[in-house]
């Protein structure tokens, strides 16, 4: 039986497509079968990017039922050579499913629901992400820059409306959690786009990913008007949440693009520009600074980095942090260095972890062993040949995932399944790369490390 998915598929993978350069083709004539996946791999991403079906879909109750409908789907197409396209995917998958199931063997030696949900569950959510994403990048191409699109129209919308609310409400965002009224107020503010610091941080440290694929890949000016239009109602929200750590990422993320863009961007005219517009940043920061100091939704993020950088000279980094997050990270050591290998969780009765650092609560609680999974599982997304090309949308990913990998110090980042479906949908580096037709050895991209 003919197969025009998988050979519309191969044909892309081979560069032999007019649609593998240009994104707007590819759309225009994408498969019946090929739009059916990516409505629901849109729909089943959109269950976590959305704080509105978040909670509506109470936990799991949406996404299980989209993912088994995505596995259907994709397994409907019966995409040609799928064994062969997945087949480097095999070795990250194990070793994500051994680390969850290290996590489920823990947790019945010494049941600890709290550890468990924040541990154990939520990488098995990011599991399910990264398996949706694999099929849908490997296996159904064709709908990628659809599910793209639709990505970035459900997270801004979704974040963009609750931005009036965080407007009137200066720190209304931090209702919903950390407080035992928390469920209360989520269940009043998440319907009105005012989400926690799981969906602002995540969208501020991916945000030189999204800002690379809206540079490389929307041919049509009206189309990169509109991308850069909703990254930018995703950055509002992200300064006006009133979350200091999400406000600094977001803060270096755009510094980071910009000084890519220097380096790297494609022609005399993008230098300038984006030389200029890091210039008139860099000089106009005491402006901005009082400026947020005066509006009453940024002045409390404003003011405690402010209290923050004089204590540290004062009284030490320690004890300028008000979160206790590096105190936390601190006091968690001793827990690894007591329990090295496997962690102290169901294998020690008392121990303490901060709970806000990835690498300080994987380490004392599942050891280098547990730690070692998790980054075997992670890992393979941060291989980089050319780990600065902007023109092929690589220099994106290394900063956000540079973010990811330090922001871990004090976040709890590697479980955030927001922050890695964005990373793992938009990136074109790390594991991905291969599968690029426009990067293949007949590329018109000269092979410089920069990528100009």
């Amino acid at each position: 039986m003919n197969d025009p998915v998988g050979k519309y598929t191969e044909s892309i993978n081979n560069g032999t497509s007019s649609a593998a350069s240009n994104p707007h083709v590819a759309i225009a004539r994408i498969p019946k079968g090929a739009l059916v996946v990516a409505i629901l791999a849109g729909s089943l991403f959109a269950s976590f990017l959305s704080p509105q079906l978040s909670f509506w879909g109470r936990g799991l109750r949406l996404s299980l039922p989209l993912f088994f409908l995505l596995l259907a789907a994709v397994a409907h197409l019966k995409p040609q050579n799928a064994g062969a396209k997945l087949r480097k995917f095999v070795v990250p998958t194990v070793l994500g499913l051994a680390y969850v199931s290290y996590g489920v063997m823990q947790n019945l030696l010494d049941p600890r629901p709290t550890i468990f949900h924040n541990m154990t569950i939520t990488t098995l959510v990011c599991m399910m992400v990264w398996v949706g994403i694999v099929l849908l990048r490997s296996l159904v191409p064709a709908s990628l820059e659809l599910v793209r699109w639709g990505t970035l129209v459900t997270l801004s919308i979704s974040l963009g409306i609750g931005i009036p609310l965080l407007v009137q409400e200066p720190g209304v965002a931090r209702l919903t959690m950390g407080n035992p009224l928390a469920a209360h107020y989520t269940s009043i503010y998440f319907p009105k786009g005012v989400a926690h610091y799981g969906w602002y941080t995540p969208v501020a440290f991916a945000w030189p990913v999204i800002a690379n694929w809206l540079y490389v890949k929307p041919r049509k000016r009206l189309a990169k008007i509109i991308g850069w239009s909703l990254l930018l109602i995703l950055s509002i929200a992200v300064f006006l949440s009133t979350f200091s750590m999400a406000a600094i990422l977001m803060l270096i993320s755009i510094l980071l693009w910009l000084s890519s863009m220097i380096v790297a961007g494609r022609g005399c005219l993008i230098r300038w520009l984006a030389a200029i517009v890091l210039f008139a940043a860099v000089m106009g920061m005491s402006t901005l600074y009082k400026f947020s100091l005066s509006f009453d939704a940024t002045s409390f993020a404003s003011a405690k980095l402010t209290r923050i950088i004089e204590k540290s000279f004062t009284e030490g980094l320690l004890d300028a942090d008000e979160t206790g997050r590096t105190w936390m990270f601190v006091d968690s050591m001793p827990t690894f260095l007591k329990n090295p290998i496997f962690g102290a969780w169901g294998f020690d009765s008392q121990y303490y972890v901060g709970g806000h650092s990835s690498w300080a609560d994987t380490l004392a609680l599942q050891g280098i062993f547990g730690s070692l999974l998790l980054l075997g599982f992670l890992s393979p997304s941060w291989r980089r040949k050319r780990p600065f090309s902007v023109s092929d949308g690589i220099a994106g990913g290394t900063w956000a995932w540079l973010l990811l990998i330090v922001g871990g110090i004090l976040n709890p980042t590697f479980n955030s399944a927001i922050g890695l479906l964005l990373l793992w949908l938009f990136d074109e580096g790390g594991i991905w790369l291969e599968q690029r037709a426009d990067i293949a050895p007949n590329s018109s991209h000269p092979p410089s490390y920069w990528g100009t």
